[in-house]
C-alpha cells in the first residue's frame, strides 16, 4: 500500500465535530486545496497536541492525504496564526460566524483551491470580530454565492433564468454588501426594517440556488426570541 502524501497548508477551520470518544471531524478552508474535511485524532484529550485547535482561527496545518477508501485527510500538526477570540467570546458573533462558516463550507466544492475565498474568508473573520455581526453575515452569504460561481444576488449581475428581483428598498443595502472590501470596509448605516428585510432575500435566495438551509440560523433567531 502506497502511502499518504503530507502536505502543509494554511488554513481556516470553519467546523469542528464529535466524532467517537477522543476524535473530532474538522472542516477546514485551505489556501492550497480548497476545502478539505480531516480527522483530528486524540484531540477531544486535553493533553493532546491537537486541543487547542479553535473554530473560526487561522492555522498553518500538516495533513495527510485520506486513502481511495477514506473521504477525511488526517491533521498531523498545527501552530496557531489566529485565533478570533473576539468571535468564540461573544454569543451574537459566536451565533453569526457559525452561519458564514456553515454556508462557506455548503458552497465550496471539496478540494478545488481558490485563494480568493480564503482571502474572503480571512477578512470576514477579521470583520466579524470588530463589526456589526449580522451584517458582515449577510455581506459574506452574498461575496460567497458569486465567488463559489452560484450567481450575484442582483439581478442585472446575474446569469441565471428565473432570477428575482429584491425588494426595492433593499437594493441599496444589496449594493453596498455585495461590493464590500474586506480590506478596507466602509462605515455605513442602515434601518432595522432594512436589514431584516435584505435578510429574508438572501437567506430565500441562498436556499432556492443551493438547497442550503443552515440550521445555524435556528440559533440565531432562539437567541433573538423567536
Amino acid at each position: 500500500m502506497a502511502s499518504s502524501s503530507i502536505y502543509t497548508d494554511d488554513a481556516i477551520v470553519l467546523m469542528q465535530k464529535d466524532w467517537s470518544q477522543a476524535d473530532k471531524i474538522i472542516t477546514l478552508y485551505t489556501r492550497g486545496h480548497g476545502l478539505v474535511r480531516a480527522a483530528a485524532y486524540g484531540s477531544r484529550r486535553s493533553r493532546s497536541p491537537l486541543a487547542g485547535i479553535q473554530l473560526f482561527g487561522e492555522i498553518k496545518a500538516t495533513l495527510a492525504e485520506g486513502g481511495s477508501d477514506s473521504h477525511l485527510d488526517t491533521i498531523r500538526q498545527y501552530t496557531s496564526l489566529d485565533r478570533h477570540r473576539t468571535i468564540t467570546e461573544d454569543i451574537e458573533r459566536l451565533a453569526y460566524g457559525s452561519l458564514i462558516t456553515e454556508v462557506a463550507a455548503h458552497l465550496s466544492p471539496d478540494h478545488v483551491p481558490d485563494e480568493t475565498v480564503y482571502d474572503a474568508l480571512a477578512g470576514i473573520l477579521l470583520s466579524l470580530a470588530e463589526r456589526n455581526p449580522q451584517l458582515v453575515a449577510l455581506s459574506a452569504i452574498v461575496q460567497l454565492l458569486s465567488l463559489t460561481g452560484w450567481g450575484h444576488i442582483l439581478p442585472e449581475g446575474d446569469d441565471n433564468e428565473g432570477a428575482v428581483s429584491p425588494p426595492p428598498e433593499t437594493v441599496e443595502l444589496l449594493t453596498i454588501l455585495a461590493g464590500l472590501d474586506w480590506k478596507n470596509p466602509p462605515a455605513f448605516t442602515a434601518r432595522r426594517s432594512q436589514i431584516a428585510a435584505c435578510e429574508a432575500f438572501i437567506i430565500d435566495t441562498l436556499a432556492k440556488r443551493t438547497g442550503c438551509r443552515p440550521r445555524s440560523l435556528n440559533f440565531i433567531r432562539q437567541m433573538r426570541g423567536y
